[in-house]
Protein backbone atom coordinates (compact mmCIF):
# COMPACT_ATOMS: atom_id res chain seq x y z
CA UNK A 1 0.00 0.00 0.00
CA UNK A 2 1.39 3.41 -0.67
CA UNK A 3 -0.12 6.66 0.82
CA UNK A 4 -0.03 9.90 -0.01
CA UNK A 5 4.01 10.36 0.36
CA UNK A 6 5.69 8.48 -1.89
CA UNK A 7 8.79 7.58 -0.29
CA UNK A 8 6.74 6.06 2.76
CA UNK A 9 5.41 2.67 2.36
CA UNK A 10 3.04 0.60 4.96
CA UNK A 11 2.81 -2.64 5.36
CA UNK A 12 0.64 -4.89 7.88
CA UNK A 13 1.56 -7.26 9.88
CA UNK A 14 -0.87 -9.34 12.89
CA UNK A 15 -3.44 -6.57 12.45
CA UNK A 16 -0.86 -3.51 12.94
CA UNK A 17 0.15 -1.07 10.55
CA UNK A 18 4.02 -0.45 9.74
CA UNK A 19 5.59 2.81 7.75
CA UNK A 20 8.98 2.54 5.93
CA UNK A 21 11.06 4.22 3.80
CA UNK A 22 11.54 3.42 0.27
CA UNK A 23 15.23 2.56 -1.38
CA UNK A 24 15.04 5.86 -3.25
CA UNK A 25 14.50 7.84 -0.15
CA UNK A 26 17.42 6.45 1.88
CA UNK A 27 19.28 6.45 -0.86
CA UNK A 28 18.64 10.43 -1.29
CA UNK A 29 19.40 10.83 2.48
CA UNK A 30 23.11 9.29 2.12
CA UNK A 31 23.86 11.29 -0.70
CA UNK A 32 22.55 14.27 1.31
CA UNK A 33 25.07 13.40 4.01
CA UNK A 34 27.53 13.05 2.10
CA UNK A 35 27.26 16.81 0.21
CA UNK A 36 27.30 18.21 4.08
CA UNK A 37 30.63 16.55 4.73
CA UNK A 38 32.22 17.58 1.47
CA UNK A 39 30.85 21.12 1.79
CA UNK A 40 32.84 20.78 5.62
CA UNK A 41 35.75 19.24 4.05
CA UNK A 42 38.26 22.81 3.04
CA UNK A 43 37.28 23.73 6.78
CA UNK A 44 38.30 20.27 8.02
CA UNK A 45 40.99 20.60 6.00
CA UNK A 46 42.59 23.63 8.21
CA UNK A 47 41.53 22.50 11.79
CA UNK A 48 43.56 20.56 13.98
CA UNK A 49 42.57 16.80 14.51
CA UNK A 50 42.79 14.26 16.87
CA UNK A 51 42.88 10.41 16.63
CA UNK A 52 41.19 8.37 19.57
CA UNK A 53 40.81 4.95 20.26
CA UNK A 54 38.83 3.14 22.81
CA UNK A 55 35.58 1.29 23.12
CA UNK A 56 32.17 2.30 22.89
CA UNK A 57 29.79 4.45 20.38
CA UNK A 58 31.73 7.33 19.49
CA UNK A 59 34.51 4.57 18.32
CA UNK A 60 32.41 3.22 15.77
CA UNK A 61 31.45 -0.21 17.98
CA UNK A 62 32.71 -2.45 20.54
CA UNK A 63 36.09 -1.44 19.46
CA UNK A 64 37.38 1.34 17.22
CA UNK A 65 39.13 4.33 16.57
CA UNK A 66 37.90 8.09 15.27
CA UNK A 67 39.54 10.82 13.89
CA UNK A 68 38.54 14.61 14.66
CA UNK A 69 38.61 17.71 13.13
CA UNK A 70 38.96 20.54 15.95
CA UNK A 71 37.64 24.20 15.88
CA UNK A 72 37.41 26.03 19.30
CA UNK A 73 35.10 23.92 21.71
CA UNK A 74 33.79 22.12 18.92
CA UNK A 75 34.82 18.40 17.48
CA UNK A 76 33.72 16.94 14.18
CA UNK A 77 34.03 12.92 14.03
CA UNK A 78 34.00 10.18 11.83
CA UNK A 79 34.81 6.53 13.69
CA UNK A 80 34.59 3.33 12.42
CA UNK A 81 35.16 -0.29 14.46
CA UNK A 82 34.78 -3.65 15.29
CA UNK A 83 30.97 -3.39 15.96
CA UNK A 84 30.87 -8.01 16.71
CA UNK A 85 31.29 -11.07 15.34
CA UNK A 86 30.01 -14.51 14.55
CA UNK A 87 30.99 -17.22 13.67
CA UNK A 88 28.65 -17.87 10.64
CA UNK A 89 29.72 -14.21 8.87
CA UNK A 90 32.50 -13.23 11.48
CA UNK A 91 33.76 -9.51 12.05
CA UNK A 92 30.45 -6.56 11.63
CA UNK A 93 32.25 -3.17 11.45
CA UNK A 94 30.55 -0.38 12.77
CA UNK A 95 30.70 3.33 11.72
CA UNK A 96 29.66 6.92 12.58
CA UNK A 97 29.87 10.23 12.09
CA UNK A 98 29.27 13.09 14.70
CA UNK A 99 29.82 16.09 16.48
CA UNK A 100 30.84 16.91 20.25
CA UNK A 101 30.58 20.47 21.67
CA UNK A 102 32.40 21.53 25.20
CA UNK A 103 30.11 22.81 27.82
CA UNK A 104 31.05 24.21 30.95
CA UNK A 105 34.47 23.70 31.86
CA UNK A 106 37.29 22.37 29.64
CA UNK A 107 36.42 18.95 30.76
CA UNK A 108 32.93 18.35 29.77
CA UNK A 109 30.77 17.58 26.12
CA UNK A 110 27.99 16.83 24.28
CA UNK A 111 27.47 15.38 21.39
CA UNK A 112 25.09 13.82 18.84
CA UNK A 113 26.65 10.69 16.45
CA UNK A 114 24.66 9.03 13.10
CA UNK A 115 25.43 5.65 12.28
CA UNK A 116 26.10 2.22 13.28
CA UNK A 117 24.46 1.99 17.15
CA UNK A 118 24.01 -1.71 17.63
CA UNK A 119 24.13 -5.68 16.49
CA UNK A 120 22.00 -9.28 17.06
CA UNK A 121 23.91 -11.24 14.81
CA UNK A 122 25.01 -10.52 10.95
CA UNK A 123 21.59 -9.94 9.71
CA UNK A 124 20.72 -7.62 12.67
CA UNK A 125 22.23 -4.48 12.63
CA UNK A 126 20.74 -1.16 13.98
CA UNK A 127 21.35 2.19 12.49
CA UNK A 128 20.23 5.63 14.37
CA UNK A 129 21.40 8.58 16.22
CA UNK A 130 23.35 8.64 19.73
CA UNK A 131 23.48 11.02 22.04
CA UNK A 132 26.62 11.44 24.01
CA UNK A 133 28.42 13.01 27.10
CA UNK A 134 32.21 12.89 27.37
CA UNK A 135 34.57 13.92 30.47
CA UNK A 136 38.07 13.98 29.76
CA UNK A 137 40.53 13.76 32.43
CA UNK A 138 42.92 16.56 31.13
CA UNK A 139 40.74 18.70 28.78
CA UNK A 140 38.56 18.75 25.55
CA UNK A 141 41.66 19.15 23.19
CA UNK A 142 44.51 17.41 25.35
CA UNK A 143 46.23 13.97 25.05
CA UNK A 144 43.76 12.86 27.57
CA UNK A 145 41.84 9.41 29.05
CA UNK A 146 38.03 9.88 28.25
CA UNK A 147 35.29 8.43 29.86
CA UNK A 148 31.24 8.63 29.04
CA UNK A 149 27.63 7.54 28.67
CA UNK A 150 25.65 6.67 25.14
CA UNK A 151 22.56 6.94 24.65
CA UNK A 152 21.24 5.55 21.31
CA UNK A 153 18.16 4.51 19.45
CA UNK A 154 18.67 2.91 16.01
CA UNK A 155 16.02 0.87 13.28
CA UNK A 156 17.54 -2.33 11.32
CA UNK A 157 19.33 -1.83 8.92
CA UNK A 158 17.70 -4.33 6.81
CA UNK A 159 13.58 -5.15 6.33
CA UNK A 160 11.77 -8.33 7.19
CA UNK A 161 9.85 -9.84 5.26
CA UNK A 162 6.65 -7.56 6.01
CA UNK A 163 8.88 -4.25 4.90
CA UNK A 164 9.33 -3.86 8.82
CA UNK A 165 12.35 -2.80 10.42
CA UNK A 166 12.55 -3.49 14.10
CA UNK A 167 14.22 -0.38 16.63
CA UNK A 168 16.39 -0.73 19.64
CA UNK A 169 17.55 1.48 22.09
CA UNK A 170 20.11 1.65 25.01
CA UNK A 171 22.69 2.97 26.54
CA UNK A 172 26.61 2.44 26.49
CA UNK A 173 29.42 3.36 28.69
CA UNK A 174 32.45 4.41 26.56
CA UNK A 175 36.22 4.64 27.53
CA UNK A 176 38.65 5.59 25.55
CA UNK A 177 42.29 8.12 25.10
CA UNK A 178 42.36 10.69 23.19
CA UNK A 179 46.06 11.19 21.36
Amino acid sequence: MHNKARHIRTASCAGRHYAYMSLRKQRSMKKAIAVILLALMPSITYAESQVAIGIGQPYGGFLGGRFSALFERTKIYLGAGLLGYTSSSGSMLGYNAGFDCQIGSSNHSLGVSYGTVTANGADSIYIGTSYNYAYYFSGFTERSWVIGLSSYEGKQEKTNIFGYRDKKSGTFINVGFQY
